[in-house]
């Protein structure tokens, strides 16, 4: 730089440092104009719930809202479940046992203290191959020589054939990307509460679901609802209707992983949506149904189970984070 010698009257000396100064502010500005303005990784709107964003989009793409603090009734009341079992025996005669659904057993309450962040939609085929660098095709090839894909597949479609194991993997890599948040698969009491959304009914957009509003069997609706248009496979995320709070196919499109371990029923579950990892099987919980399934095995409060090790074409899964501490 140019060095300028101090020479002339006070107010010469003091036009001078001014424009030193808007020298200096501009050089700097070139500075942040060439390497960037350090942000954080995983950014977020303006708008924010009690100082936490409604909404953050991580690195990989991967969009997750903001779900608050409180208190649900978790599972169904004995009319519901024998409602569900009547409409599969209807459908499924010899197959439908009345113990698919006694799991949802006994109603309890549960408290959710702290608000987190639930991914928006399912994690999709693009968001897996960029973190675990393997392809749906790849993924089923794992899983055995007698699956094959079902309906189109592509960028924005849910990752399928992925176990709990791969999930957990999965999120391991998320959390070595250090972009300010501990992601994590949700829990199970965490899911129905964030798919519930508020809501006391067997889905979160009433007694009843539409082919427009979620991504099932819809040849099979809730007893004598009107049959709607069953799509066969699964749809690309966020393709049908949001809950209230924000979140994509939580009744339908493809099942969803969970932290927690099945148990039988829900005695001796925790009231604090932690995960339940003590007792129980060795299998995992998996949440919200399938395209294929009927309307009954969509409900919020549906909860079934796999082995851990299982990979299918039905069998996906979202992430749940939380701000790491500073």
């Amino acid at each position: 730089m140019i060095e300028m010698r101090l020479n002339g009257s006070i107010p010469e000396f003091r036009e001078r440092a001014a424009r030193r100064q808007v020298r200096n502010v501009v050089l700097l500005l070139m500075i942040f104009a060439v390497a960037g303005v350090p942000r954080s990784r995983a950014q977020g709107p303006q708008a924010t719930v009690n100082g936490a964003p409604k909404s953050i989009r991580n690195q990989t793409g991967i969009e997750l809202v903001w779900i608050p603090p409180g208190s649900f009734t978790m599972g169904s009341t004995d009319a519901e479940i024998q409602a569900a079992y009547e409409e599969s025996k209807s459908l499924f005669p010899q197959y439908a046992k009345l113990e698919w659904f006694t799991g949802e057993k006994p109603r309890h309450r549960v408290t959710i203290r702290e608000g987190f962040y639930m991914a928006k939609y399912e994690v999709t085929q693009a968001q897996w191959r960029a973190v675990m660098g393997t392809t749906v095709q790849q993924q089923m090839a794992k899983a055995g020589p007698t699956w094959t894909l079902v309906g189109e597949q592509g960028d924005n479609y849910p990752m399928v054939f992925v176990s709990w194991d791969e999930a957990q993997q999965f999120v391991e890599k998320l959390n070595a990307m250090q972009d300010g948040y501990q992601y994590r698969l949700p829990t199970e009491a965490e899911w129905e509460y964030a798919a519930r959304a508020g809501t006391t009914t067997a889905f979160a957009f009433g007694d009843s679901l539409s082919s427009e509003q979620a991504n099932f069997n819809a040849n099979h609706p809730y007893f004598d609802k009107d049959k709607g248009r069953p799509r066969a496979a699964a749809t690309p995320v966020g393709s049908l209707q949001p809950n209230a709070w924000g979140l994509y196919d939580m009744h339908g499109n493809v099942y969803e992983w969970c932290e927690d371990s099945y148990h039988d029923s829900y005695e001796g579950a925790p009231t604090d949506g932690s995960a339940w990892l003590s007792g129980g099987s060795d299998q995992k919980v998996i949440r919200s149904g399938a395209y294929g399934s009927n309307a009954a095995n969509v409900r919020s409060a549906v909860r079934h189970s796999f082995a851990p090790g299982t990979r299918t074409g039905t069998v996906g899964f979202r992430v749940a984070a939380v701000a790491r501490p500073r």
